[in-house]
């Protein structure tokens, strides 16, 4: 580089004399000095651009199997999933460009990473031929090469043995190049161990390496030790080689129940062992990598598996895995991180790999910037970001004493960078508060600078004010310092008026701190009035805990009651109520939307809810199916659909309609909303009615009738059930009491309700709220988010005691009805061991006012708060 300056630097010195002298010769410009410094300026350019140029080389040499998915592919991060891993010819092509074009250590790395991150066969038999070709490479490190693939690929029954065979024939070219018959003898053994090797190991060519062998071995002892172990494996083989082959159909068809039968079955195999772990973790990775459509359902069976049958770094390996083929979540990043703690600390006990260290790290910025760059809500992407500087921050205290010291000091660089740059990605005032208080606790604790830690404080506070812990730790920060005057007194009151002021949370155990510090420090004047604040504070708390015992009561009365009308009498036959319950959900579910509902008939009678949704495909936006059944619980052959969208239940009905399954020909069209009545004031609901009875003769039973009608089952038969319009509201009183006083028609006692409004009956099937009990009672909000994650959450209540402790149950209102029925779905889900119990609740939760995005537009006084 200074040679290429030099060189540079002369030629500019000597173009500028040309020039300055060609221009005098014609009498211009005798004395351009600025002409002069222009040239200058030009050099020093052009030199800043050549400087950057070759840190950008530089960078592209040092490129690190971490970032295969990134280099050179021209991806944008904004595009799918599916997307962004690249698929396998497309990869088995660039590592191919990239023979001539990366030194052979370069390439030896970025394929060893490629075939331990991926399970892509073409690459990994790619790369076996490369090694085979190349004549650079020593036999040590082809070895090391090959076994690495091997490793990785060897339990692939239909293809292992192109990979034994390359090995085979690697060695055997090294065997004529060898300078002495001590080489010779060594690489013919190892030949023979590889042979040894495929022989335990089902394959499809099993048989002719056998044959190979017989040949080539001359110990008549060991080849007949190894004709036992021959004789083992191919006991296996006809039955593996089958299940692979119905294996990978079942992936093919992308049929979900046959999926989750052949991955039962690995468990069984892996129980009378006929396979090891080993094998079994090869099946995961050819279906996880195969063209299913049911990746997310593979990768779930998948971590299960790992999670009760691996080690700890098998783990790590098969998470990375999913992780570049599922749609990422913050929990999947969590755990992700978790993994590789516990590895990190182990490797921390027996060794201090810092070069190691430093590749982890590297594989968790690239983790997160991908999960950032797929990650959709505001809300993950921050816990993400957060996640990750915590991650940071644990990582260097756990390797304080190891580390050296000048690698101490860029550590501290990269956690204050990646805070930075934290901060600056958050949009709302609220993230970038916590951000900021978090970086200023680590500042005040990790790095003991108190300095730096005070003014992250004050940022933060001001844009994120209404966490009562957050005020307490600042305060902490500022007392770690002995009062000079008493103006350093009042500033720590001034700050506890204000956090009294701001907080959302915890307010009786902070102003039981402020009530302390009075005690302490105070005059009687401001301890008198910390008392009144608790007082208040206290008598407020009682409502406000005798309304959530109402709230509660009522919650609990309104479970027990399950939707039944305060007018049915509840000492009447339960049977015929239950059946009064049924027909009203029943009725709901028809008009709620009926537009995002289709009806589908002729199915087969053998058919399940799975196998109507499974028709549809994966992303046919399915919320739920609902097959008809007959009094003996069997399938009348139709079922109703519901769809996320009119549009989705469109497709639907078009997708289903006219195909033929099990030789029935299938029909489907969306389902058409019955009438219902506007005028509920006037109409009475009627239940248990005689199926036989229409609706002429029901009118002759009724005076001032305005309109019957009874609700019919597709077939145009009643249903039992239907609603009575009057005139007025006279008449409705009047046949109200005569069923009341008589309630029978054509012999079948009936039972009557007045007619519930439909708004109502609309807004209450339009809610989206659980109720959740038995919760520990340290629950918080973001406890509450974690356990929906992926969920899209508007409102969480947590009714609290007298002292700011949550009572042991929430209501939780979430956006959409996809995520409520998911939620009521994990009724029963243990969390600090504890059995959640879920149920749908009636209640409108009450929105809370938005907050105040950022403190200093609303009070001016905060801002002069931190300059005390």
């Amino acid at each position: 580089m200074c040679q290429l300056f030099l060189q540079i630097v002369l030629n500019f010195y000597i173009y500028a004399q040309m020039d300055i002298t060609y221009q005098y010769s014609n009498g211009e410009n005798k004395t351009n000095e600025n002409y002069i410094l222009t040239l200058w300026f030009k050099l020093l350019f052009y030199f800043s651009f050549l400087i950057i140029l070759d840190k950008i080389q530089n960078k592209l040499r040092q490129i690190n199997y971490n970032q295969i998915y990134v280099f050179n592919t021209g991806l944008q991060s904004s595009r799918q999933i599916q997307e962004i891993v690249i698929p396998e010819d497309k990869l088995k092509g660039k590592l191919k460009e990239l023979h001539a074009k990366l030194p052979q250590d370069k390439l030896l790395q970025l394929y060893h990473s490629t075939v331990e991150q991926y399970y892509y066969f073409g690459i990994a038999q790619q790369f076996a031929e490369y090694i085979l070709k190349e004549s650079t490479l020593t036999r040590k490190q082809g070895e090391i090469a090959i076994e690495k693939i091997l490793s990785n690929y060897c339990n692939d029954f239909f293809r292992s043995h192109l990979l034994f065979s390359l090995f085979i024939d690697f060695e055997k070219k090294h065997l004529q190049i060898a300078a002495n018959d001590k080489d010779k003898n060594i690489i013919q053994n190892q030949i023979l161990n590889i042979y040894h090797r495929a022989l335990k190991i089902p394959n499809s060519n099993l048989r002719e390496f056998w044959s190979q062998y017989e040949k080539l071995q001359i110990n008549e002892q060991e080849k007949q030790k190894q004709l036992s172990i021959f004789n083992k494996t191919i006991l296996l083989h006809d039955d593996l080689g089958a299940f692979e082959r119905r294996f990978r159909q079942a992936l093919l068809k992308n049929d979900r129940q046959q999926i989750q039968e052949q991955i039962d079955q690995i468990s069984i195999m892996l129980t009378q062992k006929k396979i090891d772990v080993n094998k079994a973790i090869n099946y995961f990775n050819i279906a996880l990598f195969s063209d299913s459509s049911e990746i997310e359902f593979i990768s779930q069976l998948y971590w299960q598996f790992a999670q009760s049958n691996t080690n700890i770094n098998d783990q790590k390996k098969i998470l990375g895995k999913i992780i570049k083929l599922r749609q990422p979540t913050y929990l999947l990043f969590q755990k992700y991180l978790k993994i590789l703690e516990i590895i990190q600390n182990d490797k921390q006990k027996n060794q201090n790999d810092q070069e190691q260290f430093q590749i982890d790290l590297n594989d968790v910025e690239q983790t997160q910037l991908r999960f950032l760059s797929l990650l959709k809500t505001q809300e993950d992407r921050f816990n993400i970001q957060l996640n990750y500087v915590q991650y940071l921050s644990r990582s260097y205290l756990s390797q304080f004493h190891s580390i050296e010291s000048e690698w101490k000091q860029q550590f501290q660089q990269l956690i204050r960078d990646q805070y930075q740059q934290f901060q600056n990605k958050q949009q709302q005032n609220s993230y970038k508060g916590q951000a900021y208080i978090i970086q200023a606790k680590v500042e005040n604790i990790l790095f003991n600078n108190k300095e730096d830690a005070l003014k992250y404080f004050e940022k933060g506070l001001q844009l994120f004010s209404k966490e009562a812990q957050n005020w307490k730790d600042y305060i902490i920060c500022i007392n770690q310092s002995p009062f000079q005057s008493i103006q350093d007194r009042d500033k720590i009151r001034q700050i506890y008026k204000k956090a009294f002021e701001n907080t959302k949370d915890d307010k009786i155990t902070l102003l039981q701190d402020w009530l302390t510090f009075e005690q302490l420090f105070g005059d009687v004047a401001e301890l008198e009035k910390v008392e009144q604040k608790q007082q208040k504070l206290l008598l407020n708390s009682e409502e406000q805990q005798s309304q959530d015992e109402e709230l509660e009561e009522e919650q609990e009365q309104d479970d027990e009651e399950d939707q039944v009308q305060e007018n049915i009498n509840v000492e009447e036959d339960k049977e015929v109520q239950n059946k009064i319950i049924k027909d009203k959900q029943e009725e709901f579910k028809l008009f709620v939307d009926s537009s995002k509902t289709i009806f589908v008939k002729n199915l087969p009678l053998d058919f399940t809810q799975d196998n109507v949704i499974n028709l549809l495909g994966p992303k046919s936006g399915v919320l739920e199916c609902r097959i008809v059944l007959n009094k003996k619980q069997e399938s009348k052959g139709f079922a109703y659909i519901d769809f996320e969208d009119e549009q989705a239940a469109q497709k639907g009905a078009a997708l289903l309609n006219q195909k033929v399954i099990q030789g029935k020909v299938l029909v489907a069209q969306q389902s058409k909303p019955p009438k219902v009545y506007n005028n509920d004031e006037v109409t009475l609901y009627v239940s248990n009615l005689p199926f036989k009875l229409d609706e002429d003769k029901l009118k002759e039973e009724f005076l001032h009738l305005k309109e019957v009608r009874i609700i019919k089952n597709e077939k145009g038969e009643s249903r039992g059930y239907g609603y009575l319009e009057f005139e007025d509201e006279k008449s409705m009183d009047i046949a109200f009491s005569k069923l009341k006083g008589n309630p029978y028609i054509q012999g079948r006692k009936v039972f009557v309700q007045f007619c519930k409004s439909l708004d109502k009956m609309k807004e209450q099937q339009s809610l989206n709220v659980i109720v959740m009990k038995n919760l520990p009672f340290k629950i918080r909000e973001t406890d509450i988010k974690q356990l929906f994650d992926g969920m899209t959450i508007t409102e969480i209540a947590i009714p609290k005691e007298k002292d700011g402790r949550p009572r042991g149950f929430a209501f939780v209102e979430f956006d959409n009805k996809k995520d409520f029925k998911t939620a009521l779905s994990m009724d029963g889900i243990e969390y600090k061991q504890r059995k959640i119990t879920i149920l749908k609740s009636d209640r409108k939760l009450t929105h809370q006012q938005q907050e105040t995005q950022e403190v200093l537009n609303t009070n001016s006084d905060f801002k002069k708060l931190f300059s005390v």
